[in-house]
């Protein structure tokens, strides 16, 4: 039998209607500053996750082991592991009783007994440095869905240049994360694995402003450990100090606090991003209003000049023969369209050469 995904509390609830209402606007507003269709749909779809099962997304670089430390989660060998690019889909995981919402060309549903995924899906994503360039790019937009982000790490090879670029870009849509470091067993001593997540640790603190929890495991010791029954090998993979961190840590009011996280963290960066815009189109208003302005004022002096030159007209004194550029700002106040005014403008801001026939 099928599970709510989640039940609130009245107050939770209330938040969560609180949440909704903001963000239905900010769509609002989206579609009337001409928004990118991708942002519109981006938070559109965080609003549809508030809805839904608290998502755990692990990312990294390929050969990371991620897919290893997932089947280590569920305790089960369900998804494909390997030295080169095996996943290539984004691979939901969730309970046996839980119906599928169906697969898609991008994304994949599996099946799991597991109590982990009772209260959760937990989802596999393909390596962000994999050769192919679509795997990266349908990583980065399924990242914005998620409302913990577990990153993968490899003891061997911490935290590179493209690692460093990705944590960046989740931080900006306002995810927490969690670093597992994985095949801790590589490391010849506990020093050197300690210099390791050191190294990491002090790297995403100087790269993100904050030191998120950080866990060194072995997942290929772990998923073996779980599938033989081997409760000291399965704690000398370091792996339940994780697990446990999922499972009691993550508490029912923390997973709500970070799911309705989720959509707000979105709104906020696509906020930021637009407000620059909004704000260079608001500079180039007032600069649009202070030419306004400035040809309102030469009007009014030409009006003058011409009341001044009918004067002397009137007493018999010779006109002045006009510049063709007055003249056809002339024609241009005698209209009372406001539209006409750019162009106004343009014409007086013209080169004044000199008129044919004049000495």
């Amino acid at each position: 039998m099928h599970q709510s995904p989640r039940i609130l509390t009245p107050e939770q609830d209330e938040l969560v209607c609180g949440a909704r209402g903001a963000l239905d606007d900010l769509r609002a507003a989206l579609v009337r500053v001409g928004a990118d269709r991708q942002d519109e749909e981006t938070l559109r779809s965080s609003l549809d996750q508030l809805d839904d099962f608290f998502l755990l997304v692990a990312v990294g670089e390929f050969s990371a082991g991620k897919s290893t430390l997932l089947n280590a989660l569920v305790g089960a060998r369900l998804l494909a592991e390997g030295v080169t690019p095996t996943t290539t889909h984004v691979q939901v995981l969730r309970h046996v009783s839980q119906p599928e919402k169906g697969s898609t060309s991008e994304i994949r549903s599996l099946a799991a007994e597991a109590p982990l995924l009772l209260d959760m899906h937990v989802v596999d994503t393909p390596g962000t440095n994999a050769i192919i360039r679509e795997h990266e790019v349908l990583v980065r937009r399924f990242v914005p869905r998620a409302d913990l982000i577990l990153f993968v790490a490899s003891a061997d090879r911490p935290l590179t240049e493209s690692e460093r670029q990705f944590l960046q870009q989740i931080l900006e849509w306002g995810k927490k994360i969690v670093i597992a470091v994985n095949k801790a067993d590589l490391m010849t001593t506990s020093a050197d694995l300690e210099t390791v997540c050191a190294f990491v640790r002090d790297g995403v603190r100087s790269l993100l402003g904050f030191s998120p929890e950080l866990f060194a495991v072995s997942a290929r010791k772990a998923v073996e450990a779980k599938l033989a029954g081997d409760t000291q090998a399965l704690d000398a993979s370091r792996f339940l100090t994780l697990e446990r961190y999922i499972l009691t840590t993550l508490t029912a009011g923390e997973r709500f606090r970070l799911k309705l996280q989720n959509p707000l963290g979105v709104g906020k960066r696509i906020v930021d991003r637009y407000r620059s815009l909004v704000s260079s189109r608001l500079d180039l208003l007032q600069e649009d209003g202070r030419t306004v302005s400035e040809i309102r004022s030469g009007l009014t002096g030409y009006r003058q000049e011409m009341a001044r030159g009918r004067t002397r007209r009137g007493r018999g004194r010779a006109g002045t023969r006009l510049h063709p550029a007055s003249t056809r700002c002339a024609r241009a106040a005698s209209l009372d369209d406001a539209a006409t005014w750019p162009a106004a403008a343009l014409l007086h801001a013209a080169p004044r050469a000199r008129p044919r026939g004049l000495a």
